[in-house]
């Protein structure tokens, strides 16, 4: 067996049974290769050399670790929205990273507790946090929320951040914070152009092979140069009488 491998793993110089020596680590080795010699006991001796493809898969072994809010004892970073933001205006946004790979390493945020239930929402695959309806005058100044992360691990991990609002009075209020408010607007706009250009195509389309038809059907109807001709002559031709 070769130098590196050895230190993952350990043959049974009889079976040739392969033990792992050592915890795997994905993070830190996908795939590495085993040489393993077989020898015989003749004379002269003879032997043989395999090469095994070892490949170590992921497991969810780290847990989500919370970049912001900055989760230190005795400190936790304050958000300021202002009190006239209207409903879905973006507050903050909970940052997280997990170590695993594929998707181990996929994040969701929900709100598990809040001071008052049912005024922000957290978006379940940003952490983006926002808005339900606009502040009343019985809200608290500040709200806390705790914001549960989990990975998606078969056995599922999870942090869980704190996340400190306060409201403020006079703040401006920045009109890109809500934009995804008006997309479902937006949307409807966009549909409606393109129902008329639609609708204008259609018409044009129409008229045009209409006018095509009214064409064809002119050319079939109308007496040709020859036969205008024969009609003149016969009317010019006097008639004889006996």
């Amino acid at each position: 067996m070769n130098l590196d491998a050895s230190s993952f793993l350990t043959v049974n110089s009889d079976t040739g049974e392969l033990f792992t020596s050592r915890h795997f680590d994905y993070e830190q080795s996908v795939h590495f290769q085993i040489r393993v010699t077989a020898l015989d006991r003749g004379e002269p001796q003879l032997s043989t050399t395999c090469t095994i493809n070892v490949f170590v898969r992921d497991q969810n072994d780290n847990a989500p670790v919370i970049l912001y809010p900055v989760q230190t004892s005795g400190f936790i970073a304050e958000d300021m929205v202002p009190v006239e933001a209207p409903r879905g205006y973006l507050v903050t946004k909970v940052v997280a990273v997990d170590a695993d790979s594929g998707h181990n390493a996929w994040l969701s945020y929900r709100i598990i507790k809040a001071t008052r239930p049912g005024l922000f929402m957290a978006d379940l695959h940003t952490g983006e946090i926002r808005t339900l309806r606009t502040f009343m005058e019985d809200d608290e100044p500040k709200q806390t929320l705790s914001v549960l992360v989990t990975d998606n691990g078969h056995e599922a991990l999870s942090a869980t951040a704190t996340v400190s609002i306060t409201l403020g009075d006079g703040l401006p209020v920045l009109k890109a914070h809500f934009e995804f408010v008006d997309e479902s607007q937006n949307s409807d706009d966009l549909t409606l152009y393109l129902i008329i250009a639609l609708s204008v195509v259609s018409l044009m389309l129409i008229f045009l092979i209409s006018g095509v038809i009214y064409f064809k059907l002119c050319r079939h109807h109308r007496p040709s140069l020859q036969q205008r001709n024969d009609i003149c002559k016969s009317r010019r031709q006097p008639t004889l009488l006996y």
